[in-house]
C-alpha cells in the first residue's frame, strides 16, 4: 500500500513548484528542484502547502534542520547570493 504522506506530496509537489516560480527560494536556480519544509519535520513542522517550498539539492542538504529563515541568515553571514 503506498504511503498516503508520499501521495500527498506528490499531489502538491507541481502546485508549490509553480508558486515558487520553478526556482530555489534561497539561491534562485532553476534545475532539478525538491521540496523542503520551511519549519523542518524535525522541529515539529507539517506536510502543508504553507509550510514546503522548492529548493535545488545543494540548499536543501546544507539547509539540514535549519527553518527557513536560520538558513537564510547562514546564507547572509556567508555572503550567498539570495533572489
Amino acid at each position: 500500500m503506498p504511503d498516503h504522506r508520499k501521495i500527498v506530496l506528490n499531489q502538491m509537489r507541481p502546485l508549490i513548484h509553480k508558486r515558487d516560480g520553478n526556482r530555489c527560494v534561497y539561491c534562485g536556480r532553476g534545475g532539478l528542484l525538491v521540496l523542503d519544509h520551511d519549519l523542518p519535520r524535525s522541529r515539529g513542522g507539517l506536510d502543508v502547502a504553507e509550510n514546503l517550498i522548492t529548493a535545488c539539492t545543494e540548499c536543501n542538504s546544507s539547509k539540514g534542520a535549519k527553518t527557513g529563515e536560520e538558513y537564510r541568515e547562514w546564507r547572509r553571514e556567508r555572503g550567498l547570493a539570495s533572489p
